[in-house]
Formats: C-alpha cells, structure tokens, sequence
C-alpha cells in the first residue's frame, strides 16, 4: 500500500492535517485486513483511488463517512468487472456510496423512460449503442454493490438483471432494425417478436450468463421499396444486434447473446415465421 499513501499524500498535500491523513490511511489498512487483499485487490483499488476526479473532496467525505472506504474495497477485492466499470465512469462512483441510491431493483418503466429520453439526445446508431453501454455500466455497478453490501436477497438481483438485460436487448435490436431498414431505404413496418428462454426467460439471469434469444415474425412478405423479404431483413438486423451485443469495446461490454436454441440450431436462419416455429415445435 505504500505506493499508494504515497500517491494520496501527494495529490492531497497541503489540505489536511497529518492525523486526518493517517485516520484514511488507517481506514484502508483496516478493509486490507479484514477483507484479506490479494495484490490484485489492492491493484484494484489503487485503480478505483486514482480515477477518482476530486480526491481532497473523497478523502474529506471519507472522513466523515467510514462505509466510503468499507464499498469501494468490498469492490476492489470482490470484481475486477466493477473496478473496470469505475475506472471507465468515475463519475459513477458516489451512486453506490449512496445508500438510498443502492435500495431501489431496477424499475421496468423507469428503465424504458431512461432509455427513451437518452435516444431522443442522440439521433446516431453508434452513439446509442454507446448510451446503453455506459448505462449498463451504471445500473450493474449499483446492482453490484447493493449485492456485495448485503441489501438485496439472490432473487431480488437475479430479477433486477433480467430486468436489465430484457429492456438493454429490446432497445439494442429496436435500433438495429431501424438501422438497417434505413440504409436500405425501407419505410414498412415488420411485425416480430423476441422470445428470451434459459435463464433471461426464467428471470433468473445471474452477472456471467449468457442470453438465450428467439426471433421470428408473422409473416414473410415482400417489401414492396426493395423487394426483400421480411425474413431478409431480420436476418441482417439480428447480425448487426449480435455484433454490437457481443463486441467488447473501451466503453464497456453489453452481452453475449446465443441463438443456437433456435428451431434446428445453428445452421438455421436468424429468424424465421410463426407458422415454421409452430410446425417445428
């Protein structure tokens, strides 16, 4: 840790008395030791302390509030995910060290309002995909470390990040559809319906699962702008939905999605009608 004091003692130099400085010292060293840091938690935290935009005004809020240091160690020792998530967002970092903030499951409407009033900022296909990464980001961070903190029950979280997942992968494809239909210049509707099965479906998706995902729409007409089908389409919106799903970028991760449940696996179309699914089933 000595590297690290020495780092805080000088981007605090000047602002605060020896004995507060060795109290925050004293903090670290107490999580050290009752958590029993590995060099990759204390690398963790080194991370955490160092993104940290304004550290006079942490170490003095620190001060007063002990559960500071207790969180973000509970974080830097329990997932290098998280660390990395913080390291990203710094900005992020007093919304779990809130507790009212970390009380709240993930609301269904709430989230689909957040959503809605983040895409109509930004009009850009890339710039959205950014959007729901960085609020991925946010609401896995305060998930996270409600659930490290003991204030929610495994159900409460498994439901949350179903939740979560659902309403990130709605929006993902409702764009990526958008998206293709505009660069091909198609204005028709195409009516469809994403099913989730394994653990999504269930509402019981853990932090690592993957997600299990269905597609298949009512009927395969033509378009009348292009003279594609609608299956055409899907297929190459549901590509563009799985490449931004799965591609691990600066700004973060979505999720790895898998269609292999799909009616005759992985050599079958991405989407196909109601009436092959019946038939199949």
């Amino acid at each position: 840790m000595d590297e690290l004091f020495q780092y805080i003692a000088e981007q605090t130099k000047g602002f605060f008395p020896p004995n507060d400085l060795d109290e925050f010292f004293r903090q670290i060293e107490t999580e050290d030791k009752r958590l029993k840091f590995t060099s990759g938690s204390r690398s963790n935290l080194e991370r955490i302390i160092k993104s940290i935009f304004d550290l006079r005004a942490f170490v003095s809020d620190a001060l007063k509030y002990a559960h500071y240091v207790e969180t973000l160690s509970a974080i830097a020792h329990n997932s290098n995910y998280l660390t990395d998530v913080i390291v990203r967002n710094p900005g992020l970092i007093y919304s779990v060290l809130i507790p009212s903030q970390l009380l709240p499951d993930v609301n269904e409407t709430k989230l689909e309002k957040e959503i809605a009033t983040g895409f109509s900022r930004i009009k850009n296909y890339e710039r959205r995909v950014k959007f729901l990464r960085k609020l991925k980001d946010k609401h896995m961070l305060i998930l996270a470390a409600a659930d490290l903190l003991g204030m929610k029950t495994p159900e409460a979280v498994f439901q949350s990040l179903s939740i979560l997942a659902k309403q990130i992968t709605r929006s993902l494809f409702v764009i990526s559809l958008a998206e293709v239909l505009n660069r091909k210049k198609i204005k028709a509707k195409i009516n469809y319906v994403i099913a989730s099965l394994g653990k999504l479906g269930g509402n019981e998706l853990n932090y690592s699962s993957d997600i299990d995902l269905i597609f298949f729409f009512d009927k395969n007409r033509k378009l009348k702008e292009s003279g594609l089908k609608a299956f055409e389409i899907l297929n190459e919106a549901i590509t563009l939905f799985a490449k931004e799903a799965n591609k691990q970028t600066t700004d973060g991760f979505l999720y790895r999605v898998d269609f292999r449940l799909r009616p005759d696996g992985k050599y079958s179309l991405l989407a196909k009608s109601y009436n092959d699914y019946l038939r199949y089933y």
